[in-house]
């Protein structure tokens, strides 16, 4: 479909520890949205963006990997179009941006990588500041506060304590 697309859909969602399914509203919107049933893949493409039980997700492209059978996520994976734009990933208290990020469902993990990464999060024990974190890539859970930076020699991983309100994104 080509235009300005908004797609409303529901997923299923497992829960880990209990095995109960349950349906998930999904909106999704972009320039255009391409479904191939045979490969169980949903593709938004230009200004794309996806809101649902994963979080809010921007970036130019956006594939959603659903389950044989099934209209569940497998796995997501969002791409930055060039040098100027980011993937952007809004999930619980954290704002992440980079030039990719791959969500898989089984594990409920997100992995962003860029040049560099930069992650931002509210901090639980001082109100109006934020940690600021720059890395070649970030790995976190669903729902979790911690995540796993890695650096390099050009990108070492860094994090910093900022007023919130000082930070232009």
């Amino acid at each position: 479909v080509d235009g300005n697309v908004v797609t409303n859909f529901t997923l299923q969602e497992t829960n880990k520890e209990t095995g109960q399914k349950k349906q998930t509203p999904t909106i999704g919107r972009a320039k255009t949205f391409v479904f191939d049933d045979k490969r169980r893949l949903g593709t938004y493409t230009g200004n794309a963006q996806l809101d649902g039980p994963q979080g809010n997700l921007t970036a130019h492209k956006i594939e959603i990997f659903l389950k044989p059978n099934e209209n569940e996520v497998e796995r997501l994976e969002a791409y930055a179009q060039d040098q100027g734009s980011d993937v952007v990933i809004r999930e619980g208290k954290r704002r992440s941006y980079g030039r990719h990020l791959t969500y898989t469902a089984a594990n409920d993990e997100y992995l962003m990588v860029g040049t560099p990464v930069e992650s931002i999060e509210e901090e639980e024990e001082r109100k109006g500041y934020c940690r600021v974190s720059y890395s070649n890539s970030i790995t976190f859970q669903k729902g979790q506060q911690t995540g796993v930076m890695k650096g390099s020699d050009r990108t070492p991983a860094e994090s910093k304590s900022v007023l919130c309100s000082s930070l232009k994104r």
